[in-house]
């Protein structure tokens, strides 16, 4: 697409959010008269045509559209894809929003390769989106020295058998953590293999909040006395988690990561008061 197109696909999306879809379909088709191989602009074009009832107009944008795709390097589909999903990412409107399912993978998720394969190969049959990468929940506290097992739940939940958080004093020990190492460093690797696997697909990781760390740190009753006992304390602790989890997102996202799926576990009145 060339640069004096761009302006007017930009410009096309826009409008098309404001509804003004008739005044969308003009900047579509001065981008392609500047371009006459924008696929974005011959996609705007009937995505806007469809929405002003001209289907006439947005069929022939859409065929334009299948005929250019095998000339973008055979990326045609998924470069459509990602930018939609991109977009929806960064707050900007799109025609629909991104869809996309995830699961977890017992015995898999113990190892980065295996782990990454199954979820290769679980976008590569369903070709969502987006994909939501979801490893054990486990992962983000195993380098504190949490321990827990698999029993055969077929959707992944694993049993906590080891909290090694047990006092208040516990909290302040907790050292903050390193990504590269143990447990959260074969995550990387995993996240690694699968962006190479996938170079065109958004990928997001899953990030557990600090106060959901903590619960698998200490056991959810636990916490609750922590946090109502020795607030201070667990403060320290929070600290730590969240330093921690700030190093493996800017790791995560150096390994090729687009975002991060944020797991909210204690957003309710009948654990937390206002």
């Amino acid at each position: 697409m060339s640069e004096r197109a761009a302006p007017h696909i930009d410009r096309g999306w826009e409008l098309h959010a404001q509804r003004r879809y008739e005044q969308a379909m003009e900047e579509f088709r001065k981008a392609i008269e500047v371009d006459g191989n924008a696929i974005d602009a011959y996609y705007g074009l009937g995505l806007a045509a469809k929405a002003a009832g001209r289907t006439e107009t947005a069929i022939a944008a859409f065929e334009r559209v299948l005929a250019l795709l095998p000339t973008v390097e055979d990326r045609g589909k998924a470069q459509i894809l990602s930018r939609l999903t991109q977009a929806a990412l960064r707050g900007e409107p799109v025609d629909r929003p991104p869809v996309a399912l995830w699961r977890h993978f017992p015995v898999a998720d113990q190892d980065p390769r295996a782990f990454a394969e199954a979820v290769v190969e679980f976008q590569q049959r369903f070709d969502f989106d987006f994909v939501k990468i979801t490893p054990a929940s486990s992962y983000c506290v195993r380098d504190w020295g949490v321990e827990d097992v698999w029993e055969g739940d077929t959707e992944g939940t694993r049993r906590y058998i080891r909290h090694p958080v047990q006092d208040p004093e516990d909290w302040t020990r907790l050292p903050v953590l390193d990504p590269e190492r143990g447990v959260l460093g074969e995550h990387l690797e995993a996240v690694a293999r699968i962006r190479q696997a996938l170079p065109e697909v958004p990928l997001v990781v899953t990030v557990f909040s600090p106060l959901a760390q903590a619960k698998n740190l200490t056991g959810s009753q636990r916490l609750l006395l922590h946090l109502r006992q020795a607030p201070k304390a667990l403060e320290r602790g929070l600290e730590t988690i969240t330093e921690s989890t700030r190093r493996f997102v800017r790791a995560a996202l150096a390994r090729g990561a687009d975002g991060i799926f944020y797991a909210v576990q204690h957003a309710s009145y009948l654990l937390l008061s206002p």
